[in-house]
């Protein structure tokens, strides 16, 4: 009895002259046969780069979905808007976006020293013709507290 994953005896090779056959059989193939029919994402992806010329000329996505309903492609705009996303993706054409961080894009404005504003608090009091009181001095963070009694 033979087990499981072995061979017989006279199972044990394959002949030279018929691997030869196989390897000029593997030479002489050409290109494999077409689908008779492809899916519309296919469609999309073997026109790829009519539709990137036609892009880069100024065309969007939508018209060019348009001339494929035009042509007997049922087609949405979406459907060829992901197919020909998904191509830029596999082919590595698409530019990648730089990441913005958090606060990338907005102008630092420099904080004011707690000093200078407790400065500029007393100049403000003695233009008023008095002093600056306790209320009106800015906090530990520079801004001034002031607070209605009413509220609290």
């Amino acid at each position: 009895m033979v087990g499981r994953g072995t061979t017989k005896p006279e199972d044990t090779g394959i002949g030279e002259d018929v691997v030869d056959k196989v390897a000029t059989a593997l030479a002489n193939l050409g290109d494999p046969p077409r689908k008779a029919r492809l899916t519309k994402t296919d469609a999309v992806a073997h026109l790829y780069d009519s539709i990137a010329a036609l892009k880069a000329r100024g065309w969007t996505l939508a018209q060019i979905a348009q001339v494929f309903r035009d042509n007997g492609v049922n087609v949405t705009d979406a459907t060829v808007r992901k197919a020909f996303s998904d191509v830029e993706k596999a082919r590595g054409s698409k530019p990648k976006k730089a990441r913005r961080t958090h606060a990338a894009g907005r102008t630092p404005v420099p904080a004011a020293s707690p000093a200078a504003t407790q400065a500029s608090v007393l100049q403000e009091g003695a233009r008023q013709g008095g002093n600056a009181s306790q209320e009106d001095q800015p906090n530990a963070s520079g801004f001034n507290a002031l607070l209605d009694p009413s509220s609290v």
